[in-house]
């Protein structure tokens, strides 16, 4: 009997024993992903530019290494509120847009109130980009960085020098023969032409539009590329001479000395990208950790460095070939202009496609 004890006792232990060491193993082999898969919880979705954000610079970072950030990416501000609105916002947690689309997405509802008490850089930003009209009190939207549109040039279609600083250069055709990069934005187009005819982009009346058509329809013929992103490439290549673009296209070649960029005498676009927190979002606590972390003067610094962008921070070391120009818009007297809401959205579109398809 003490015999059967002892052996049923024994076969105890090693059940006992085997349990535990299966339970060991399984969790040897479950672990990690278990872990993971609570890790990866903790993350957040960014709509933006592409060259605005280094995803692989911010994993790096102390305080966002135990946060997956998900980066989505845009070519323009049109893409960029047709997502939105089409998903209502759903998916994304912080968007970069630009000035006029802050103003349309506060109106639609689509952006949130930022809690300015649980940011940390406030008085550091720029006052000239703060309470612009698309947000006068900064209530949905913080400034990150801006951008000035003008003309970039390669001068080996003018013997060395610089073109004439005016708009005119991209519709009169008698003044250079060559073909001309135009952005690919229906309101940028139709803003800039308008300060071409009329020297403003208020008041575009059916009869100013009519102009504008014309005007956009005759420089198609002298239009080698419309794009938003790739007018350095029409430049270094020579496939254009000229082409309107933002500064930073043409900053971060620093070594191509035949690329130029001037602001035109009838006044130049300021764009302004902010910092908005979609309706939908729910991981605040992230996403404000997020945004304290991109306004650290060393993160953006390095933005800066790698794609030569304008910092609305102040305190950051700018390109050499941004200095004149940053002096320009701060100390001149001369006029810049916004790509603000100055016509229906219906009439933008219908003029845009009837330009295309012709």
């Amino acid at each position: 009997m003490l015999a059967m004890m002892t052996s049923f006792a024994k076969v105890i232990i090693r059940t006992i024993v085997f349990l535990v060491w299966s339970v060991v193993f399984f969790l040897f082999l479950i672990g990690p992903r278990f872990f993971k898969s609570h890790k990866e919880k903790k993350s957040i979705s960014i709509f933006t530019f592409p060259m605005s954000i280094d995803p692989q610079y911010l994993s790096q970072l102390e305080d966002l290494k135990d946060i997956k950030l998900y980066f989505h990416y845009y070519q323009n501000n049109d893409e960029l509120l047709a997502k939105l609105r089409s998903t209502e916002s759903h998916g994304y947690d912080i968007v970069f847009p630009t000035d006029y689309v802050v103003e349309q997405l506060i109106n639609e509802g689509l952006i949130k109130k930022i809690d300015k008490s649980r940011l940390f850089f406030l008085d550091r930003l720029n006052k000239k980009f703060l309470g612009l009209y698309s947000d006068p009190e900064n209530d949905y939207s913080i400034p990150y960085l801006w951008e000035i549109y003008g003309i970039g040039f390669n001068k080996k279609f003018f013997d060395g020098e610089s073109p004439d600083a005016t708009w005119s250069v991209l519709f009169n055709s008698d003044m250079y023969e060559l073909d001309i990069g135009m952005l690919n934005n229906a309101r940028e187009v139709v803003a800039i032409a308008s300060v071409y005819l009329f020297g403003e982009t208020e008041g575009i009346d059916d009869d100013r539009l009519i102009q504008i058509k014309k005007i956009l329809t005759r420089q198609k013929e002298n239009v080698g590329m419309y794009t938003d992103l790739r007018s350095d490439n029409l430049l270094i290549t020579q496939a254009c001479g000229i082409s309107a673009c933002a500064a930073n296209e043409i900053w971060q070649f620093e070594n191509e000395e035949d690329l130029g960029f001037l602001v035109p005498k009838e006044g130049g676009f300021l764009a302004v990208d902010s910092v908005c927190i979609t309706k939908l979002c729910k991981n605040l606590d992230i996403v404000y950790k997020f945004i304290n972390c991109i306004f650290q003067k060393r993160t953006v610094q390095h933005h800066v460095d790698k794609y030569a962008f304008l910092p609305v921070r102040e305190g950051i070391s700018v390109r050499k070939k941004a200095c004149k120009i940053v002096s320009q818009v701060f100390n001149s007297s001369e006029s810049f202009h916004f790509f603000k809401k100055f016509i229906l959205e219906g009439k933008l579109n219908d003029l845009w496609i009837a330009l295309k398809a012709e």
